[in-house]
């Protein structure tokens, strides 16, 4: 339902699963990240920005890094929807995906409890 949409991934794997499934669609386009930027898409082209739960697998360094590429590529107006998990404030919940392989990132746990920069 729209003009143009960019799907970016840092998983080669995660990209081809998302080109196969909208094979044939014109208006989609895929871009494999270096896990930090987002080069190819120019800056103040994008109206909408959308992230649900992805994050939470990357540490502080890629997010800051991220929401910096999302300031530079949204255009004057434009907004964003960035979903951040924070299931780790249920009790034991933390615990119990920690332990899980491929889980959240270590600098992100609610525990820190850190005020932004």
């Amino acid at each position: 339902r729209s003009e143009r949409l960019v799907v970016a991934d840092v998983s080669e794997r995660c990209i081809e699963a998302c080109q196969k499934r909208f094979a044939g669609d014109p208006n989609i386009s895929y871009l494999v990240t270096d896990g930090y930027t987002l080069p190819t898409i120019e800056t103040g082209s994008v109206d909408f920005a959308f992230s649900f739960d992805s994050l939470v697998h990357c540490e502080d360094d890629v997010i800051t890094s991220y929401l910096r590429e999302l300031k530079r590529v949204l255009q004057p107006g434009g907004a964003g929807f960035i979903h951040h998990s924070n299931i780790g404030a249920y009790t034991g919940a933390y615990r119990l995906i920690s332990s899980l392989p491929k889980s959240r990132a270590n600098s992100v746990i609610l525990s820190l409890n850190r005020s932004p920069t």
